[in-house]
């Protein structure tokens, strides 16, 4: 009869652990990177006599600086960028959808008279590559390009069914973006350019901040020992 108190508080407070975990069960983690800032490319996929170069002018992108990539190859290629953007849902919380934007345009080059650059949404786990959100770019003015993407809309170049995991037991995803272009037999240099890259995922479970786990176990301890002293 004496620890009915407590256990009523000790209800009440799984409770309040409960709406602090369901309340950040309904948060969105948004990133976005208007200039291009910090990041990093590299080569994916190259045939014969591969060639990348990256830079971020300062002007010219769509509203200031931008992301700048100059590549070639003797066959197909893909070039990785990827942002300083992270999230590792084992240990930040799970996700459900990644909604990806981009703006993209193409600055100069061809291949047989085609003046075109494909690009795509990038993930990196556990190094693997995962592909989404495919558009090629034919011009010169920038184009916005953006999708509410799931675990299922990514795949591999190769064609493997293997697809990236969101849940509680993924490892760390890096985001980025993909620059492709397909030339068989023949060596071209295409150059294009990336801006106002943004990331929101929409979590299906998150980790308690432990400042709100502290608290209300601080509150527990409080209420305990009070409830221990009127008895």
């Amino acid at each position: 009869m004496h620890h009915a108190p407590l256990a009523r508080f000790a209800a009440t407070g799984a409770v309040l652990l409960g709406c602090i975990s369901a309340g950040s069960a309904q948060a969105a983690t948004t990133f976005l990177d208007a200039d291009m800032a910090g990041w990093t490319s590299s080569l994916s996929v190259a045939g014969a006599c591969p060639f990348l170069s990256t830079a971020q002018p300062a002007s010219g992108g769509h509203g200031g600086a931008f992301l700048h990539y100059t590549q070639s190859a003797c066959g197909p290629m893909a070039a990785s960028h990827f942002s300083s953007f992270s999230w590792n849902p084992s240990t930040q919380g799970a996700f459900d959808t990644a909604t990806i934007g981009y703006d993209a345009n193409w600055q100069s080059g061809h291949f047989s008279g085609d003046t075109r650059i494909g690009t795509s949404a990038l993930l990196r786990q556990g190094g693997q590559l995962f592909y989404a959100l495919y558009n090629e770019v034919s011009g010169p003015t920038w184009g916005h390009f953006s999708g509410a993407l799931t675990a299922d809309n990514w795949v591999q170049l190769d064609g493997q069914p293997l697809r990236p995991d969101f849940s509680s037991t993924g490892g760390l995803i890096e985001f980025g973006l993909s620059s492709l272009n397909n030339c068989p037999g023949c060596a071209k240099t295409l150059a294009g350019g990336f801006d106002n890259y943004s990331v929101a995922l929409s979590l299906t479970s998150a980790v308690p901040e432990p400042s709100s786990a502290l608290l209300a176990a601080a509150g527990l301890l409080v209420v305990s020992v009070r409830a221990r002293r009127k008895r």
